[in-house]
């Protein structure tokens, strides 16, 4: 899969991601969890690099973007999902939460192309997910589904090369030639 291809599947994740957010915002009709209050949703961004301890092996890089509805805003459908689950408490306030994240991975020994195979390889994962939480007060429950791809068709390289000026890993980056194979 070429990167223009990649960059399409993921934009595409992530609007498959917002549109239900954004539609739920326009329908009046829509059942609320609770009665409108003036808690709104979140938006997070989690930035996690190597660069923050000066240690570079196994995991090196993660960002994820996330956005956690108000209970308010939660769609009929999620809260039925979340009735359903016999793990969720049958009352609280349920969420909904949307997120798109990248998280690359490095061997121990960056100086080897090919590292040995008990040793993490390459790798990058890119993400879309879906989750719901359920607040009783007591009880935090919580259910999250990701999909995502492994391998270069998750962008990890060229990610790492963009970062290179701040990022001990990227100018070493010499994973390629032995990155995870493409998995989805």
């Amino acid at each position: 899969m070429n990167s223009k291809a990649t960059i399409s599947l993921a934009l595409f994740f992530a609007g498959s991601a917002v549109a239900p957010v954004l539609a739920q915002a326009n329908d009046p009709n829509e059942t609320r969890t609770n009665p409108p209050v003036s808690e709104r949703g979140a938006f997070t961004i989690l930035f996690e690099n190597d660069l923050f301890y000066n240690s570079d092996h196994d995991y090196t890089n993660g960002v994820q973007f996330a956005y956690t509805t108000a209970p308010g805003d939660t769609p009929r459908w999620a809260v039925d999902v979340a009735r359903s689950l016999p793990f969720f408490a049958q009352t609280g306030d349920v969420r909904t939460r949307y997120a798109l994240g990248q998280d690359i991975f490095t061997p121990h020994n960056l100086s080897l192309a090919n590292p040995p195979l008990t040793d993490r390889p390459y790798a990058g994962f890119l993400y879309v997910a879906l989750g719901l939480v359920d607040d009783n007060g007591t009880d935090l429950d919580q259910l999250q589904v990701t999909l995502g791809v492994v391998g270069p068709a998750s962008l990890a390289e060229e990610t790492q090369k963009w970062f290179t000026p701040f990022s001990m890993t990227a100018s070493r980056w010499v994973g390629p030639h032995n990155c995870a194979t493409n998995r989805g």
